[in-house]
């Protein structure tokens, strides 16, 4: 038996061996479920199946690369391995092919910031503010039209000027006149996005049997990896590649179903069985990753979650500490806790700062603990983010405080255009030349200049009047009065309402009570240059490169993760669960996300919530979950000497 095979256990190693017809791995956190999808590709290459046979699928790139790593590895030998992710598949196929729809060979793929570039300039065009359709929402509306309407044939024939009547589904006029704008725009720009390069696929699938004999004759088994986590486009893909061998094997794990705000759908893999009669399911259930007591507590918790598939954990590793639970008195004292047990943890000289990860629901939430640890002087590194101090609102922000209080170019130049005000390449550069000539700032500059050609249109006028005014009443207000005014008449606030990432108005909203709690804490006023000047020590760039790290992060991002020590912070009603999800689904969401959080650690979790009130000054309530959690199952913990 090969080496990779003998490293399986019983579970693992029925999964892999079963190379002939339908199967579904049901595999929980810690279980082994990327050893069996690479174990499984690596024995069928060696029991004679061309490698170009194969093709698994996954969700990201560096899941991919791990993928391909591994099962290298496997054979001993370096073999084009056909291991990718739904897009990268659909980008070869449309390479090929993508003429078929009278679409030109050379095309790109645009992100959502290039979507938000095409929607600005269709809005121009048609005189629409972005206020009355927000971006964002666009995008997904866009998105959502895709997927039930049958639009690309409407592309393939070249956008014809009847389109609009010929495409059903649009609740008004003026949305369905932006969703075509955008389908020619694109085929102009000769781009695709995310969601074309599914649909285009799928579509060349169905229209062109050849194609879809060539793929069908050459994929031979089929491997998908996070099953849970597919949407109604890439079920449909599968179904139409895997027809003629009937040989799909799927592997995930519905408890750990949470993206299904980007359409996954857990009826997938839940319903596996009864959609393929005679499939065969293997549950993994032995976990390699944490100890006894961590897993109890994610099984007492997932299983008030409804229509599951039970599969209860069974740890390799005795507990060496029962899961731990503080209770704050406000969310500084969370942070503080966290920062001192992780100090005290380095008591064990065996212990480094990168063993200990903390996560949180929302990225807002890492601000108070970022504070804390940087005055601990504990190292920290964002994975998959960036710190609090270094996020771009957070920076704009700070530099209209540093404009009204130092007047310096830096910040001027930063927050002129935010909104946008015209005041493009030719206008600066003509206050440079006066602000040199006449040995000024910026800001003198534009004061000197306004009014008079070429500053004298409304939207720099109104900036400025704004700016005066708020400088004059300074003495008058609060440092945290002066940010709220600043950002809400400069219309910065409205501008990050209609953004791509609704998390942004958040870290500002966190700002804006991190700059509260400091006035409290002073004796006597703080100005805006005494608040500038104690944030600097916050605002220190964060060394990413720092392999000895504690380690921060959001629950969506530590998908695949684990680390001995895990803190799971933000444990309140608004927090997780998030104080969006209403429904009895987005609440079982929100619990899958606390599963998957609590099944990354592996010696010790430790759970924390705070007394207090959010920035919406709403009283805060432990979270519903840890009274979910069977009693005994959680100890309470006092703040650290």
């Amino acid at each position: 038996m090969n080496a990779y095979l003998q490293n399986l256990n019983q579970e693992q190693l029925q999964a892999v061996l079963t190379t002939q017809g339908y199967v579904r791995v049901i595999a929980g956190p810690g279980t082994g479920k990327t050893r069996v999808l690479t174990s499984r590709h690596s024995h069928l290459i060696r029991s004679g199946v061309n490698p170009m046979n194969i093709l698994s699928v996954t969700f990201t790139t560096e899941a991919a690369i791990e993928m391909r790593r591994r099962t290298v590895a496997n054979i001993g030998y370096f073999l084009p391995v056909s291991i990718c992710t739904f897009h990268y598949f659909c980008l070869g196929i449309l390479k090929r092919n993508i003429q078929r729809l009278n679409y030109p060979n050379r095309f790109s793929i645009i992100d959502r910031n290039g979507q938000v570039k095409m929607l600005r300039e269709i809005y121009s065009e048609m005189n629409v503010h972005a206020r009355e359709y927000p971006p964002a929402e666009m995008i997904e509306y866009i998105s959502r039209l895709k997927a039930s309407l049958d639009y690309v044939p409407h592309v393939a024939q070249g956008m014809s000027a009847d389109v609009a009547t010929t495409l059903p589904g649009a609740t008004e006029g003026r949305l369905n006149e932006i969703f075509v704008k955008y389908l020619r725009k694109m085929r102009k720009y000769r781009a695709v996005d995310l969601d074309d390069m599914l649909y285009f696929t799928l579509y060349l699938l169905r229209q062109h049997k050849d194609l879809l004999d060539d793929l069908q004759n050459e994929l031979q088994y089929i491997q998908v990896d996070e099953f849970q986590d597919i949407n109604q486009a890439q079920y449909d893909l599968i179904m139409l590649l895997h027809g003629k061998h009937k040989n799909l094997f799927v592997a995930g794990d519905p408890d750990q179903t949470i993206y299904s705000w980007q359409g996954s759908n857990i009826r997938f893999i839940n319903e596996f069985d009864r959609n393929f009669p005679g499939a065969q399911t293997f549950m993994l259930t032995t976990n390699y990753r944490s100890s006894s007591s961590i897993l109890d507590v994610s099984n007492s918790l997932i299983m008030h979650n409804r229509n599951r598939i039970d599969k209860p954990l069974v740890p390799v590793a005795m507990s060496e500490a029962a899961a731990g639970h503080y209770q704050a008195k406000n969310i500084y004292d969370e942070a503080s806790y966290i920062a001192l047990s992780i100090i005290s943890r380095l008591d064990d000289f065996t212990v480094k700062f990168s063993d200990n990860a903390i996560l949180y629901r929302a990225s807002y939430m890492s601000r108070v603990v970022e504070e804390a640890l940087i005055e601990s002087g504990i190292p920290y590194i964002v994975i998959k983010g960036t710190a609090f101090y270094e996020r771009e609102e957070i920076k704009d922000a700070l530099a209209f405080l540093k404009l009204l209080a130092y007047g310096d170019n830096i910040s001027f130049e930063r927050i002129i255009n935010k909104p946008a005000r015209k005041m493009g390449k030719t206008r600066i550069y003509f206050l440079e030349e006066y602000a040199q000539e006449h040995k000024v700032t910026l800001l003198q500059a534009l004061l000197a200049c306004i009014g008079r050609p070429p500053f004298d249109y409304p939207e720099i006028k109104d900036f400025l009047a704004v700016f005066n005014e708020i400088k004059a009443r300074i003495g008058l207000m609060s440092t945290s009065q002066v940010l709220d005014e600043i950002l809400l008449k400069t219309g910065y606030e409205e501008l990050l309402r209609h953004d791509l990432d609704s998390e942004r108005l958040d870290n500002v909203m966190e700002l804006k009570r991190a700059v509260v709690k400091q006035e409290g804490d002073t004796i006597g006023r703080l100005d805006i240059t005494e608040y500038l000047a104690k944030v600097a020590l916050y605002a220190e760039p964060v060394d990413g490169q720092r392999p000895n790290s504690v380690q921060l992060m959001t629950i969506h991002s530590c998908k695949g993760m684990e680390f001995p020590f895990v803190t799971v912070c933000g444990m309140n009603e608004g927090g997780l669960p998030s104080g969006k999800s209403v429904s009895e689904e987005e609440i079982e969401e929100e619990r899958r996300l606390a599963y998957v959080a609590f099944s990354r650690a592996q010696k010790l979790l430790t759970l924390t919530s705070a007394n207090g009130f959010d920035f919406n000054h709403i009283p805060l309530r432990p979270s519903r979950f840890l009274s979910e959690i069977m009693p005994g199952l959680i100890r309470e913990v006092r703040m650290l000497n």
